[in-house]
């Protein structure tokens, strides 16, 4: 996927794609001589939860990605960009989506086997 230019919530000109299993936002840094600087490298398997919104002023075309990783911590990301946006929430939702069943289903195994260990238990008795 190919970077998305905006800012962060800080005013920092940034850039955030998706690459290899993580989300990275790199800012610029330098006032004549620019160079990217990695601000945040977030792996997937770390997002918590992602939203876009629209900016709520009539006059602004702004949308924010807010991306909630770790324990609390959180990243909100402007950009005019709404297209490329919303692609990169529709990856990360469908990479939560995707861990969440997984557990559901590691859950429901555990369950049915903690079941049928009780259940052994008991016809013992």
């Amino acid at each position: 996927m190919d970077k998305i230019k905006g800012k962060l919530r800080s005013g920092q000109r940034a850039y955030v794609e998706l690459k290899d299993g993580s989300v990275n936002v790199t800012v610029e840094r330098g006032l004549i001589m620019k160079s990217l600087v990695v601000h945040r490298e977030i792996p997937l398997s770390e997002v918590t939860h992602v939203t876009l919104e629209k900016d709520s002023s009539q006059l602004s075309r702004n949308h924010h990605l807010t991306l909630a990783y770790g324990e609390g911590e959180e990243v909100v990301f402007s950009s005019t960009e709404d297209e490329s946006l919303e692609a990169l929430r529709s990856q990360i939702a469908a990479d939560l989506e995707r861990r969440r069943a997984e557990r559901e289903r590691e859950d429901a195994e555990r369950r049915r086997v903690w079941e049928a260990h009780v259940q052994r238990a008991n016809s013992g008795l």
